[in-house]
């Protein structure tokens, strides 16, 4: 902190200084009724006499306005009775001073005061008590109105008149000593000053019989200048006197000035944990306190809040760190123009809210301070790029996968346009929000992003590098690439010994060679991970149910729902046992259960667990998201498989609508419900219907889908729609833009496993469809 500001303090303090230094040299010796000379006239003597008498009691009540009055007329009457130089009218000069200061007033309007005081003092050199009362009395004034140079020399003739008084002045004298290292230290002689200002503090520390509040008071000054020679140490000890005296004695605004400038000494001194601990005593007070009853100025509180709360929030503290920003965010809010302030207070208020999973307001702060950068900064800045990142996490812990993308999206477009990379750490969160959007080529591009960065660096992080491969292998996985899957998950698992990464590589691996037809190897592949989960987890441990559930998935996959179902009630029993059980998980869980039971012809039992899952998905991640959304197909699919169209058909609409309302009428997203809807009005007969629904979804995916695997499988799903409704040439048409597509397709593969387990698939379906759709539209019309 800069000298200007320690001094800045250190003059507020001398204009609020405690009531026992003010006390500690009497100015005046006490007013007393004196006898008036013999040749006044009695009737000024009776009024001198009755004014003396109300100005003391006056001066007992502390009615500093009725003394000022009184003694204003009395001075008068002295003065046409007494001799200019007579010791009385110089006492009435000083108690007038005294009754401005009580008054308030400005120390321009002492000081002529206190000159006429010294004046009449200075004619009576063997009172020395008076005479060093009036040179204090003018020092004290000409340094409370700034003129510090003019003060020291009466100062210190105050002081060495009291030092020939002897004993009885040690207190005045003291105080004398503090109020001239306090002038000399506004003159830039600091040294002289923190010498001073140390022999009296010592002096007091030595005096159990001492007042506490002009030790503290003297500890202050020397704490001050301490600071500006930069002596932390004995700054932090006067300091820490004075902050532990106004916490005593409840004087909250000052415990609050002295606290901040011990936190800032302690952080000088590199004792950075003891200054936090008084820093949170700071905001609690600064918090509580009415706006015009704080003691921080806004500078203080701009920084040092939001610095303290950062290094809170480092530390792990994030109740400590919410409390700071939320003090930081309250005063900015109320000062005008502190649109950059409150902003950086509020994001950094919402991140902290975001790390206590408190999503709701962190979300309400984060949008807040989005409009605000907006606004400050420009709607093209990267500070709001860095916000619309901010609030797309917000969202994405709230499982708003899709706003979370949009976020996400507007802070990308930002940095491209300033030429700035994305965070490595903001490319993982827009993959997973585009995972559970099901924009697998967004997620794909954004995985793929990350493991070359990550390729890039020297020396490589190789489990890093391994975790990312193995996250860009999954979204392969989930758009059916299943040798880029397999490929990536090796070369993952060659990267890193780390026992739980090399766990989570080989389940995807397994997956990824039983998805292939090669359960034979992916089976024993996951028998061996749940073997090696549980001796190291225990048998009945959250992820040996987590191996579990995913051999399971495996053993479904080859065909073999039987064997899976027991080991998903097993999981399944584990995850509902946790103390605080993860409810996603058991939907999850719940959902392949439900799965195993249909491949089993359990259609009933099947639905109980499916519309299981889907309360759970529905509490937990919302109606709309794509995970609720997956329940609610099996569901569907499974009222199909019971022919009970009159639930299933409702039911499909329902969710198209949702879909609609959620993402638009123009999305990949709807293709998709509407192909769902139009499967189950082609299952009961009414094509249709159905071929309406899967022209508008084909129509989408050509134009907005990403993936040319999309618009080859809606265009064959159309065409068999139009041959079940009998339009057989307009059918053909639509096959053969689709066969067109896999031709292409099929010549610009790179992965040649990739292309052969894709266009075994298409190959089947085109050669049925188009051999049918040949034959229809050969045929003699009706």
């Amino acid at each position: 902190m800069g000298r200007r500001a320690a001094l800045a303090i250190g003059a507020m303090m001398l204009a609020t200084a405690p009531a026992a230094a003010a006390r500690a040299q009497t100015p005046e010796p006490a007013y007393q009724v004196g006898q008036p000379p013999p040749d006044m006239p009695p009737a000024d003597g009776a009024r001198m006499a009755e004014l003396e008498v109300q100005a003391t009691t006056a001066i007992a009540a502390g009615d500093w306005a009725a003394v000022e009055r009184l003694l204003g007329e009395g001075l008068t009457l002295e003065q046409r009775h007494y001799a200019p130089d007579d010791a009385r009218i110089g006492h009435s000069w000083g108690w007038l001073a005294r009754a401005a200061i009580e008054q308030g007033r400005a120390p321009q309007e002492v000081i002529p005061l206190a000159e006429k005081r010294l004046e009449i003092a200075e004619k009576h050199p063997e009172d020395g008590a008076t005479l060093a009362a009036a040179l204090f009395l003018l020092g004290e004034q000409l340094l409370a109105a700034g003129q510090a140079e003019a003060a020291v020399p009466f100062l210190t003739r105050a002081e060495t008149v009291l030092e020939g008084l002897g004993e009885a002045s040690k207190g005045d004298l003291r105080i004398t000593r503090v109020r001239r290292g306090m002038a000399l230290a506004a003159t830039g002689d600091k040294a002289t000053a923190a010498r001073l200002l140390g022999d009296a503090l010592a002096e007091l520390r030595a005096d159990p019989s001492a007042d506490g509040g002009e030790r503290a008071y003297v500890a202050w000054e020397f704490a001050v200048v301490s600071y500006d020679l930069d002596r932390y140490a004995e700054a932090e000890a006067a300091f820490r006197l004075v902050f532990e005296h106004r916490a005593a004695t409840g004087r909250t605004r000052d415990e609050a000035i002295a606290g901040y400038w011990l936190a800032n000494t302690l952080l000088l001194l590199g004792r950075t944990a003891e200054a936090d601990v008084v820093m949170r005593r700071v905001v609690a007070l600064e918090t509580a306190a009415a706006a015009d009853a704080r003691g921080l100025t806004l500078a203080q509180v701009r920084k040092a809040a939001i610095e303290h709360g950062d290094r809170m929030r480092t530390a792990g503290d994030l109740e400590a760190a919410a409390a700071a920003y939320r003090l930081a965010v309250q005063v900015n809010r109320a000062e005008p123009d502190s649109g950059a302030y409150l902003a950086a207070a509020v994001s950094r208020l919402g991140l902290t809210l975001q790390e206590q999973a408190r999503y709701v307001e962190a979300e309400t702060a984060q949008r807040e301070a989005l409009e605000l950068w907006r606004q400050v900064r420009g709607p093209g800045h990267a500070d709001v790029a860095t916000q619309y990142e901010r609030l797309g996490r917000t969202l994405l812990r709230q499982n708003k996968s899709l706003d979370a993308m949009r976020a996400f999206d507007e802070a990308r477009t930002i940095r491209t346009a300033l030429g700035q990379e994305t965070d490595m750490g903001v490319l993982r969160d827009q993959a997973e929000a585009a995972e559970q959007s099901e924009l697998l080529q967004t997620a794909l591009q954004r995985r793929e992003e990350v493991v070359q960065r990550l390729r890039a660096e020297t020396p490589p992080r190789r489990t890093a590098l391994a975790a990312n491969i193995a996250s860009l292998a999954h979204v392969h996985f989930l758009l059916d690439d299943y040798g880029a899957t397999e490929r990536l998950y090796r070369e993952a698992l060659s990267l890193t010994e780390e026992p739980v990464l090399r766990e989570r590589i080989m389940t995807g691996l397994a997956m990824a060679l039983t998805s292939q037809g090669r359960g034979e190897e992916g089976e024993p592949l996951q028998r061996q991970v749940l073997a090696e989960v549980t001796a190291r987890a225990g048998p009945v441990s959250v992820d040996s149910a987590i191996a579990m559930s995913d051999l399971a998935r495996i053993l479904a996959v080859r065909g073999d729902p039987a064997r899976a179902e027991p080991l998903l009630h097993d999981a399944l029993a584990v995850f509902e046992a946790q103390p605080e059980p993860d409810r996603g998980r058991i939907a999850t869980v719940k959902l392949n259960l439900g799965v195993a039971l249909s491949d089993l012809d359990r259609h009933l039992e099947a639905l109980q667990q499916f519309n299981e899952a889907f309360r759970i998905r529905r509490e937990v991640f919302g109606a709309g998201h794509a995970r609720t959304v997956k329940v609610i197909e099996l569901i569907i699919f499974e009222y199909v498989a019971l022919g009970a169209y009159g639930q299933a058909e409702p039911l499909a609409a329902q969710l198209a609508q949702l879909t609609r309302d959620r993402v638009g009428a123009d999305h990949p997203i709807l293709a998709k419900a509407l192909q769902r809807h139009a499967y189950v009005l082609q299952s009961a007969g009414r094509y249709a219907e159905a071929e309406r629904l899967m022209r508008q979804a084909a129509d989408i995916m050509q134009r907005r889908s990403q993936d040319p695997r999309d618009r080859i499988r809606y265009d064959a799903n159309w065409g068999v729609t139009l041959l079940d409704s009998d339009r057989p040439r307009e059918a053909l048409e639509v096959f053969r833009r689709a066969e067109a597509g896999l031709v292409e397709r099929r010549r610009t593969a790179t992965d040649p496993s990739w292309s052969r387990n894709e266009a075994e698939g298409f190959r089947f379906l085109h050669r049925f469809a188009v051999q049918a759709a040949w034959e229809a539209a050969t045929a003699p019309s009706p």
